[in-house]
């Protein structure tokens, strides 16, 4: 096996990887996103999920934003980070990202009131990854078109969920859940996400 030291003096501490475009993609704590070349060896350079400023202004580390989730969906690269306002408080964002320039294409703000509005707790927003189908990016009562980039809320996920496609048809979802489904899994069919059926132990 092979070892290949995170490039730390570009502020690269790890807390997510993904893989796609023939690359392995590191989310940092510092909220950047850097790609390493599994055929080359090297590391390229660091795309910035945070506008400078934004990042954790609140917080006693002025440079934590951390990227806790990638994936790849088309020809986006998706990210879930999460730098903290001037309390201190969380304020996640949903990124989609063009891994050729490193531009960000469009941007998820799921703090904002908009969002919040038809997500199952109001004032929740720590929520630690997304989901993804084909074509879907699945996070906080929320699915994502990752063409479109269009919106369906109100769509009934677990609180906290954690997500895990079969790569069949169906999304698998656990997490803070209640009525006939608390504490159990519940799967959902990602092309008609009305039809969820709860999986008891």
């Amino acid at each position: 096996s092979d070892i290949y030291q995170l490039p730390v003096q570009q502020g690269i501490i790890g807390a997510s990887l993904g893989t796609g475009g023939a690359k392995i993609w590191v989310g940092s704590m510092q909220g950047s996103i850097v790609a390493f070349d599994p055929q080359g060896g090297s590391f390229g350079q660091p795309i910035s999920t945070v506008k400078p400023g934004n990042a954790g202004s609140g917080s006693p580390f002025p440079s934590f934003a951390p990227v806790s989730e990638l994936s790849f969906d088309g020809p986006y690269l998706w990210a879930l980070a999460k730098p903290v306002n001037e309390n201190n408080e969380p304020q996640p964002q949903v990124l989609a990202i063009d891994p050729a320039s490193g531009t960000i294409v469009h941007q998820f703000d799921t703090s904002q009131p908009d969002w919040r509005n038809s997500a199952p707790n109001e004032t929740l927003s720590n929520y630690p990854v997304f989901g993804v189908s084909p074509g879907k990016i699945w996070i906080d009562d929320h699915i994502i078109d990752a063409q479109s980039f269009a919106v369906t809320a109100n769509i009934s996920m677990p609180v906290e969920a954690v997500f895990a496609y079969d790569g069949s048809g169906w999304l698998w979802i656990t997490g803070m859940t209640d009525g006939e489904c608390d504490g159990d899994l519940v799967f959902i069919q990602s092309d008609n996400p009305s039809n969820a059926i709860c999986q008891n132990p």
